[in-house]
């Protein structure tokens, strides 16, 4: 992908931190090779993924010597709807549990 734009004159993507933020939050370098994969399956008729997951190690330890960080967090993004068998609405909020 970085020769792709090279030689269109075209900048590499940068993930960035927002105001500050350690943890580089808008990961536009991570995206466009996602995006760069998918096309290239559609170009060489590969047959394309139904689903992309993702996990992000972000925040402070938990603890000391903590390899778990405080939003560390999975994301899947779904492409393929026949993948998605059913789906539920969200509960309502019970009172008996606070939010921290």
């Amino acid at each position: 992908m970085k020769f792709e734009l090279s030689l269109l004159g075209k900048p590499l993507p940068v993930n960035r931190d927002i105001a500050g933020n350690k943890d580089l939050l808008l990961r536009e370098l991570d995206c466009a090779v996602i995006e760069r994969i998918h096309q290239y399956n559609r170009e060489n008729n590969e047959r394309p993924y139904d689903s992309v997951r993702g996990v992000f190690i972000e925040g402070s330890p938990v603890y000391e010597n903590s390899g778990i960080m405080e939003k560390t967090h999975t994301q899947i993004c779904i492409i393929n709807p026949n993948c998605i068998k059913g789906y539920f609405s969200p509960l309502l909020p019970d009172s008996e549990w606070t939010v921290v």
